[in-house]
């Protein structure tokens, strides 16, 4: 009888480490914390650093406000996993930061308050971590925080839209085990956001083109003389409708070349060069002047873009710029008339870029 009654021991007590299962207590539910996001955030056209936070939540809170999780076996782990292939089968850069789909602009997700080993902040980087070793957990008001930050470069517009839940912490018996229980979730409204770059802008100005030193015989046999150049890049939102004009003085007696010869800064003064002007000329993938100059206080549309919309209101662009548009602005001594004169000859004009 003692012999059997040991045996009943021991039975049970391996019986019990085979129903270690972590989960929430009886009737209960996982704590859903949920955010509301802007209707829309506009971001500049430029050429962002990664890293660069666009935008972060509060700390919403939950409901209910905790949690009890009981019954983990010894080597439970807590998994901190998204929701979305988006970001659950992606690698993250930077400091977690994971794709949403729009170019350029990225989301970390942090959580806090889930028991344990994790009350402090630490980010949702799907991966499962050990815990203490305990059975029973509770989690007290957890919460998420959600950042929308750059990954370097311009950022796309479009339509950034998060299924729910976006996140999750769980409590398993091991990684990828069923047995287990979801803890927390953190949802992002329905509402989409929509990110608007705002317009285009120039790197490179302002531009010196500096002609040096001519000498007047070099106009005996040429119209044009000296040169130099200078690179501009426009970064715009891809689809913008874009123009371009030079506001300058122009050249009104002789050759003004189709009015593209800016006159010289006091021109007829003395000590100004005379019947010569300057030209400028641009080559881009956009527009392309070859051997003729920009003309001067006139509109030239560089791109033109056609938006339609369908029956449920998507919009699709066609056409219009790039994101990127490299440009370089080279400028030219012209020669309107017989002899030129010596004597300064600077000029001025200002390179006008209209977009919407």
């Amino acid at each position: 009888m003692k012999k059997y009654l040991f045996l009943a021991l021991v039975l049970l007590g391996m019986s019990s480490g085979a129903y270690a299962n972590c989960a929430r207590a009886w009737l209960t539910n996982a704590a859903i914390i949920n955010l509301t996001l802007p209707s829309k955030i506009v971001v500049d056209s430029r050429n962002y650093s990664g890293g660069e936070v666009i935008y972060t939540s509060s700390w919403p809170g939950a409901n209910p406000s905790s949690v009890q999780i009981n019954d983990c076996g010894n080597n439970y782990v807590v998994g901190f996993f998204y929701s979305n292939s988006t970001q659950s089968a992606a690698t993250p850069t930077g400091d977690m930061v994971f794709p949403t789909g729009l170019t350029g602009l990225g989301v970390k997700v942090s959580t806090m308050n889930q028991a344990g080993p994790y009350d402090s902040v630490r980010a949702i980087d799907n991966t499962y971590q050990p815990g203490d070793g305990k059975a029973s957990h509770k989690l007290n008001n957890p919460s998420y925080n959600l950042e929308l930050i750059a990954t370097g470069g311009p950022i796309s517009s479009g339509t950034l839209s998060f299924g729910s839940p976006i996140a999750q912490v769980d409590f398993r018996e091991s990684p990828g085990s069923s047995k287990g229980d979801v803890a927390s979730q953190f949802t992002v409204s329905t509402s989409d956001i929509t990110v608007k770059a705002m317009g285009c802008n120039v790197t490179g100005s302002p531009v010196n083109l500096p002609l040096g030193n001519i000498q007047l015989s070099d106009f005996d046999s040429n119209i044009k003389v000296g040169t130099a150049s200078a690179d501009l890049t426009l970064n715009c939102e891809p689809g913008t409708n874009i123009s371009l004009s030079v506001t300058a003085p122009q050249v009104t007696a002789g050759d003004t070349a189709n009015n593209t010869v800016i006159a010289l800064t006091n021109a007829g003064s003395p000590g100004i060069a005379s019947n010569v002007g300057v030209q400028l000329g641009l080559q881009s993938s956009l527009y392309n002047t070859y051997d003729n100059g920009l003309p001067l206080n006139t509109p030239i549309a560089l791109a033109t873009s056609t938006r339609t919309s369908d029956n449920n209101g998507t919009i699709t662009v066609t056409g219009g710029a790039p994101a990127t548009i490299p440009m370089m602005i080279t400028a030219t001594y012209y020669k309107t008339a017989s002899p030129v004169g010596p004597g300064q000859a600077n000029a001025t004009g200002t390179l006008n870029f209209t977009y919407n």
